[in-house]
């Protein structure tokens, strides 16, 4: 009996010492897996910032008083750096190049999204909510399309507009019209940095038209841009170096009507453009083995002193 019971004692100790080891065990297994996973993305935060700080070393390279244009080391993208164990990849773009939707108005906005190919109504209610959420009062800018707390009030999830300058791109999906689809259709050729006038030397066809420039006009000043080999980032890029000198050398490649020269000489007095950028965003990302694997991005804004505007890690 005694025996029994001393039998029946051991092989309950032996179940609950097992039964603690595996879980022990299993403890220990998901602190390994923990250790594991941020050992990685320790890595990949590494190789993002690395990526990051090699992008402020180009800008810091660049001359600040020089022209800023797409065959510069900075403007090179994607840059790619690849070590033993992960991959840094980043890129720069001057803020320069797009619309500043805290100070564009209307007619910039409008003649914006319908050279992405919106329609002339769709075009104009999208600019006046725009300029409707950011302004101070409570007045539409147009009499029907656009939105004011009034229309905010009433949604399901309510709230108002913001009656000041946007504080984010993503600001831009609480307005009136801009859905997420739509976002990221014109997020690329927007932004909320910068002093508001377009480098003629990096914008896109679509920005050129928004801030005045014919269609015409707008597209010979891409080519010219392209150089004989009709591709950005090549030895043969051409720039301008001078706006009062912009006309010049157009013609050297183009000929100009008289309202074509007009139209160049306006916006260039109106301070509408310039040769030089100084903002710049920065995408860096690290990753392992491939792009599409695991992945930590960083998202940054510098000016041209390369002060931090913005830094963000996804």
């Amino acid at each position: 009996m005694k025996r029994g019971s001393i039998l029946a004692l051991s092989l309950w100790t032996v179940s609950l010492l097992s039964i603690f080891a595996i879980y022990l065990g299993y403890g220990v297994r998901q602190n390994l897996s923990l250790a594991v996973k941020l050992e990685r993305r320790s890595q990949l935060h590494y190789a993002a910032e690395e990526g990051f700080l090699r992008s402020v070393f180009l800008l810091s390279q660049d001359d600040p008083e020089g022209v800023d244009f797409l065959n510069e080391p900075w403007a090179n993208n994607p840059h790619k750096s690849i070590s033993a164990t992960k991959m840094e990849l980043f890129a720069i773009i001057d803020e320069e190049r797009k619309i500043n939707i805290n100070n564009a108005n209307i007619a910039t906005l409008k003649r914006l999204f319908k050279g992405l190919d919106f329609d002339d109504t769709q075009a104009q209610n999208l600019a006046a909510s725009i300029l409707d959420w950011r302004d101070a009062d409570s007045f539409l800018s147009v009499p029907l399309g656009s939105a004011e707390d009034s229309f905010y009030r009433g949604l399901k999830d309510s709230y108002e507009a913001a009656d000041k300058p946007f504080e984010s791109l993503s600001e831009l999906e609480f307005v009136q019209g801009f859905t997420a689809e739509l976002f990221a259709k014109v997020k690329n050729y927007l932004t909320i940095f910068g002093s508001g006038r377009v480098n003629i030397n990096t914008a896109t066809l679509p920005v050129l038209e928004a801030v005045g420039f014919s269609q015409k006009l707008a597209e010979k000043i891409i080519n010219f841009r392209l150089g004989q080999d009709q591709k950005f980032g090549t030895e043969d890029d051409r720039y301008f170096n001078d706006l009062t000198q912009g006309v010049s050398l157009l013609k050297e490649v183009f000929p100009l009507s008289e309202e074509e020269i007009a139209e160049f000489g306006n916006l260039a007095l109106g301070q509408v453009i310039d040769i030089r950028s100084q903002v710049f965003s920065i995408q860096s990302q690290g990753y392992f083995d491939r792009p599409n694997s695991e992945v930590l991005t960083v998202n940054a804004v510098v000016n041209r002193g390369c002060e931090i505007l913005y830094y963000a890690e996804s």
